[in-house]
């Protein structure tokens, strides 16, 4: 049954993110005026409705067998509470630093978009790894060693990941998206199969 929802997980986050990056590629595409294929705007629909179905067939299992006190629906809020208040953080400070000190806009966005892909794939990360624990009937807490451990080597890696980006620009939705779907993958397959 573990393995089961594992697969699950794991094909309705890279459908998922695939058709969002895919569908925001097509996005792009509309605003320079340049022409969409039709064929691939449907595969994004679909591989994002897939992702939906199968993500949501597992949360909601998930839901019904660890909500305890309602631990599960506290996490979700606490995640994207941190999610939007450090978006709106990054871009606040940002505009700050851009008025204040005129840095060349190319700079800016690179700057900004470096911190927005952090904060966001830690939090994500954090979450998963507070949910797991919920899974694996452990306590959690902030003061837990492995827990930092885990969160300096996703520092590492989504800091690689930030200057493979940097370096080659014009794969960067495909980096950030390979990167992101290892991290949250390896990160959640480790938790669960991998002896301590």
């Amino acid at each position: 049954m573990k393995y089961k929802r594992f697969i699950a997980f794991v094909l309705g986050y890279v459908s998922l993110g695939v058709g969002q990056r895919l569908g925001l590629h097509l996005l792009s595409e509309v605003g320079k005026e340049r022409h969409i294929s039709f064929m691939f705007l449907g595969l994004s629909v679909a591989m994002i409705g897939l992702g939906i179905v199968l993500l949501g067939n597992v949360f909601l299992w998930y839901v019904k067998t660890y909500n305890q006190h309602n631990r599960v629906w506290k996490i979700i809020c606490y995640s994207l509470v941190c999610a939007i208040t450090s978006a709106l953080g990054i871009g606040i400070f940002g505009e700050i630093i851009y008025q204040t000190f005129s840095i060349p806009y190319p700079i800016m966005k690179t700057f900004l978009w470096a911190c927005s892909v952090y904060t966001q794939l830690i939090i994500r990360l954090v979450s998963l790894y507070v949910l797991i624990c919920f899974y694996q009937n452990k306590e959690f807490s902030f003061h837990d060693k492995k827990l930092w451990k885990s969160i300096g080597i996703w520092s590492g890696c989504i800091l690689g990941i930030i200057v493979i980006s940097s370096v080659f620009p014009s794969y960067m939705l495909v980096i950030h998206l390979v990167g992101d779907l290892s991290l949250v993958v390896g990160n959640m397959y480790c938790m669960l199969f991998c002896k301590s």
